[in-house]
């Protein structure tokens, strides 16, 4: 009988540490789970930082196209072509300030001229007449008599 009484406690231990390594590995298991499950969270985060930075990639490669588009009026050659239509414009300038154009007609230079003096004309003036009031350049009134005046 003591080979049954032997087997049985064999068995018997077995079975205890079967029971361990259950238990072992139970307790792993819920480890790994938690690990995983917090890896899984990462990993989300992850995927919304990177879809955003994807979003923000495509936004920064348009914005790239726009400037490369802009990039040849930088070149030497064309900055030299705006300074010197800039000299061109200020030349312009100087010359239509200073001296009128001589295309003009008579009449435009008469008109020109009437301007001139109109401008120069003082900003405070008496005008005679019946009604002795102070006016500016730009409000001088004439009275004229009428005929159908009482």
């Amino acid at each position: 009988m003591t080979t049954l009484s032997d087997k049985y406690v064999r068995l018997s231990r077995s079975y205890i540490q079967l029971a361990d390594r259950y238990a072992d590995i139970d307790l792993d298991h819920a480890k790994l789970k938690c690990q995983f499950s917090d890896l899984l969270n990462q990993l989300a985060e992850i995927q919304q930082d990177f879809a955003s930075l994807r979003i923000q990639h495509t936004s920064l490669q348009e914005e790239y196209q726009a400037l490369a588009e802009l990039k040849p009026l930088l070149d030497e050659g064309n900055l030299l072509e705006l300074e010197e239509a800039l000299r061109a414009v200020q030349a312009f300038e100087e010359l239509t300030t200073e001296t009128p154009d001589p295309d003009l007609l008579e009449a435009e230079q008469a008109i020109a001229a009437y301007e001139q003096e109109i401008s120069e004309f003082p900003t405070q003036a008496r005008v005679s007449g019946s009604s002795r009031q102070t006016r500016s350049g730009a409000d001088l009134l004439f009275e004229v008599p009428s005929e159908n005046a009482a």
